[in-house]
């Protein structure tokens, strides 16, 4: 799982892979993000994931992702394909995640 900090980051990132997950978290002041992490990084290491680039990215101020997140306390993931956002939403669980990555 790559860590990205800027948007700069975020853009060489998709121009590297055809394909992405990126999830946007608020470090502390989110408690579901911070108990989810450890799941989302183990998705990112399965075998069956091998195609998916996935990268973690903290919520730019006044965005859409940090308004969910500190009013959810759960992650916003945003799917990718080819420079497109296929998908996008919060999720709340492992179950919720994995059922998110099976329609891409």
């Amino acid at each position: 799982m790559t860590l990205l900090n800027t948007e700069a980051e975020l853009s060489a990132f998709f121009e590297q892979n055809e394909q992405a997950v990126i999830t946007y978290y608020l470090e502390t002041d989110c408690e579901g993000c911070e108990e989810l992490l450890p799941v989302l990084e183990e998705i990112a290491e399965e075998a069956d994931q091998e195609k998916i680039s996935f990268g973690l990215m903290l919520a730019q101020p006044g965005s859409i992702a940090e308004n969910l997140v500190k009013q959810k306390e759960i992650p916003f993931v945003a799917i990718y394909k080819n420079g497109e956002m296929i998908k996008c939403g919060s999720v709340n669980s492992e179950k919720e995640f994995r059922k998110m990555l099976r329609k891409f």
